[in-house]
């Protein structure tokens, strides 16, 4: 009897090791990612500003993409979408409100005017696109036509701006043979280590669930969707630190628009998801919400300041504290 519970026990053990582990190993891929594809972006005359909104926006993005690609062909729906809504979650009340807590968030006009309505229809439409509980491979290739789109005006918008600012200042920046070599290795590392992340971070999410008795949704919305927003924490901070508080929030509201935009529709193309009820009735609502809530923050002042970030911050808690109380 005790030699059963030790093994048990040893097994519990390994899936938090193996979690860890998925986690860190997701954040250097991500980081690695980003790294070679900025890189590259700044090489093809797209701006800091929208390399934080489309290039960073992505790579930060990445470990949900390869969870939820990983959750839904291995048949665990509420992991893949779970994951989804509670990084968007975690990015504008968590991360945005720490980071505004440590240094006030300037906020760029073209983030107000252009970038958060998408956010925000973004969130819209995929209540509307779930009232079936279903995200099946037409709701994807919406999502993914509205992200190319939203690329193509973006980068489009950037690098006439970008021609324009070298124009007035005579600088030019052309790349290196060896530079877009190095730049490719690190796309190719970050990668491969997103592969292996995503597998021990969802084999080892599954069976904490099954060990604690607990469902996927209430895994995939705390522990799995706070740690593929490591990413995004580490890089809002550090662009606070730096006083470079702009990129930081193009970047959160970047990643949550890959989230639904490119993540969903690439998941949903490769194999349709079920959506569960309390998604659509309660977390859905959440999201919706807070991203409204993010509009007025941004207008009123032109930043977000210390108080709003624990605002934000506040509003995190209760939904985890909401959700964890349920249960289901």
């Amino acid at each position: 009897m005790q030699e059963i519970w030790l093994s048990d026990k040893k097994c519990k053990m390994e899936n938090f090791f193996f979690l860890i582990v998925g986690l860190i190993v997701l954040v250097i891929g991500a980081e690695s990612l980003v790294k070679g594809a900025s890189n590259i972006a700044i090489g093809l005359k797209i701006s800091p500003l929208v390399v934080g909104l489309t290039i960073v926006a992505f790579g930060t993005s990445a470990p949900e993409l390869f969870v939820s690609i990983k959750s839904a062909l291995e048949g665990h729906p509420d992991l893949a979408f779970g994951n989804i809504i509670g990084s968007n979650m975690c990015n504008i009340a968590l991360v945005l409100g720490v980071t505004a807590m440590i240094f006030p968030v300037g906020v760029n006009k073209d983030i107000i005017n252009f970038n958060w309505p998408v956010a925000f229809l973004s969130v819209v439409l995929l209540y509307v696109l779930t009232l079936d509980h279903n995200v099946d491979r037409i709701d994807g290739v919406i999502f993914v036509i509205m992200l190319i789109v939203y690329n193509f005006l973006t980068i489009k918008m950037s690098r006439k701006a970008l021609k324009k600012e070298q124009e007035e200042s005579g600088e030019t920046y052309n790349p290196e043979f060896n530079d877009i070599v190095k730049s490719a290795l690190f796309i190719i590392v970050g990668c491969v280590a997103l592969v292996f992340g995503a597998e021990w971070l969802v084999n080892s999410a599954k069976n904490i669930a099954s060990d604690f008795g607990v469902s996927d949704r209430l895994i995939a919305v705390t522990i799995v969707a706070i740690g593929t927003s490591l990413p995004e924490l580490a890089t809002s901070i550090v662009a606070a630190i730096r006083k470079n508080s702009e990129m930081g929030l193009g970047n959160l509201i970047g990643s949550n628009i890959f989230n639904v935009l490119s993540i969903l529709g690439i998941t949903g193309m490769i194999q349709p998801i079920h959506v569960d009820e309390m998604f659509s009735n309660y977390d859905l609502f959440w999201v919706i919400g807070v991203t409204a809530l993010l509009y007025p923050l941004m207008k009123s002042r032109g930043r977000i300041n210390r108080l709003e970030g624990v605002l934000l911050l506040l509003i995190y808690v209760a939904y985890i504290v909401s959700i964890t109380i349920l249960k289901s």
